[in-house]
């Protein structure tokens, strides 16, 4: 696709990444494990791990300036890293996770509460979503905002 069509940061990311080598390549993949093998050290004494989703409530669109050519790859990290910082570390671990919406804040808006699961253990995470969700059904909750049909 044309490059031009990518919001910045997409943009600006494939910029950087074509400049990096084959030892950048391995070192973040060496980096990737060490964290993969920590949160899996983790697992072997915990079945399931519950923390909030973001580190603060859902903003409005457009909060993390997706399309700002000002961002940097360190600045929109940074910006990713102080809005959501409990999903990053499962994500580059590969670990199965769900965010479901089990709080609402005073003016309506959902509060995401993540619960992340040991590697293969996805059967265990849609278990335990399926029975929250039957104990706190959040089915017809929308924000007072809400747009759609």
């Amino acid at each position: 696709p044309d490059p031009e069509r990518f919001e910045a940061v997409t943009r600006h990311a494939l910029d950087v990444v074509g400049d990096l080598g084959a030892l950048d390549l391995m070192a973040a993949f060496a980096a990737q494990n060490r964290i993969s093998r920590s949160v899996g050290a983790f697992f072997t004494g915990h079945d399931i791990l519950i923390t909030p989703t973001l580190g603060r409530l859902p903003a409005p669109h457009g909060t993390l300036r997706y399309d700002d050519p000002g961002h940097t790859m360190t600045s929109w990290h940074e910006s990713l890293f102080e809005y959501g910082p409990f999903t990053v570390v499962f994500n580059i671990a590969g670990l199965p996770a769900v965010s479901l919406p089990l709080g609402w804040s005073r003016d309506g808006l959902p509060i995401g509460v993540q619960l992340v699961a040991p590697y293969g253990r996805e059967d265990l995470l849609l278990r335990l979503a399926s029975h929250l969700e039957e104990a706190l059904p959040w089915r017809d909750r929308v924000p007072g905002f809400f747009t759609g049909a």
